[in-house]
């Protein structure tokens, strides 16, 4: 699998616009239930799930991390696809 360009947040966030993610105003890429939660040096990959609200939180959406990756570790493949998240 060779590697096309050194990951940076901008050429991440471009890639997964090509892919069908839409940004949110909080600057996280969603698709389904699925979204890209960005930081500055690491991106992490979450699920969403609903749950009934509690007295603890109201909010009825919980996010459960399913990948994280470094943007100095992950790469686009010449195929196009996302590689280096554990």
């Amino acid at each position: 699998m060779a590697r096309t360009k050194k990951m940076t947040k901008e050429l991440f966030v471009d890639w997964a616009i090509q892919h069908g993610w839409k940004q949110s105003s909080w600057g996280h890429l969603h698709k389904g239930e699925f979204r890209f939660k960005m930081q500055v040096h690491t991106v992490r990959l979450e699920r969403g799930y609903r749950i009934p609200a509690t007295k603890y939180s109201k909010s009825e959406k919980r996010w459960v991390r399913r990948r994280t990756g470094r943007f100095r570790k992950m790469f686009i493949t010449e195929d196009g696809k996302l590689g280096g998240m554990d």
